[in-house]
């Protein structure tokens, strides 16, 4: 198994400041082809600061959850719920995994962790994700987990210079069984 008995799923916190711009230096180029670029600020340890401070402030105002995964203090991928409507119970996923360790597991595992957590501990029953053309891995992800696609969007963004359509994906905790539920999730996070 890839994963060690020292990786641990957090929710990102000020101490995380250090090892979020090694991971978003390090890999900024590998997820500029599949997004829009950031800010060149952001990848400053003031830029990231702010960055940390503003995901905590949503927070508290139980609008996100990011989370982080990480083993041996090196972060291996962010996992975020954004756009949290506790009215709707509902919640936006979006994450990013090191290119170095693609393919190894890591956004399965996280995004099974996250759903999990949207429904033990966030009362959410709808989650929605985002995935462009130009990103099939990710919506391999998303179709293990039980994502359906709900939605087209033919030329929905550029990157790079070119412009990609992109897919609505839905996963909806009610339409399953709670026993299925919780099998299907600790089926992808052991």
């Amino acid at each position: 198994m890839y994963f060690q008995n020292s990786t641990n799923f957090e929710v990102l916190s000020t101490k995380h400041t250090s090892a979020l711009l090694k991971f978003e230096t390090e890999n900024r180029l590998w997820f500029e082809k599949f997004i829009a670029a950031r800010n060149p600020d952001f990848y400053t340890h003031p830029g990231v600061t702010e960055h940390i401070t503003e995901c905590l402030q949503l927070m508290r105002q139980k609008s996100m959850y990011p989370a982080l995964m990480v083993t041996n203090n090196e972060l291996l991928g962010r996992f975020n719920l954004r756009e949290i409507d506790h009215s709707r119970q509902s919640a936006m996923l979006g994450y990013r995994v090191a290119e170095k360790h693609k393919g190894k597991g890591v956004a399965t595992k996280g995004v099974g962790k996250l759903l999990q957590i949207s429904v033990q501990k966030l009362g959410l029953n709808t989650i929605r994700a985002l995935v462009l053309d130009n990103n099939a891995a990710s919506a391999r992800v998303l179709l293990k987990h039980g994502f359906e696609c709900i939605r087209y969007t033919p030329e929905f963004r550029e990157v790079n210079g070119k412009t990609y359509g992109c897919r609505e994906y839905c996963w909806n905790a009610t339409s399953r069984n709670t026993v299925s539920l919780e099998h299907h999730l600790h089926s992808h996070l052991t």
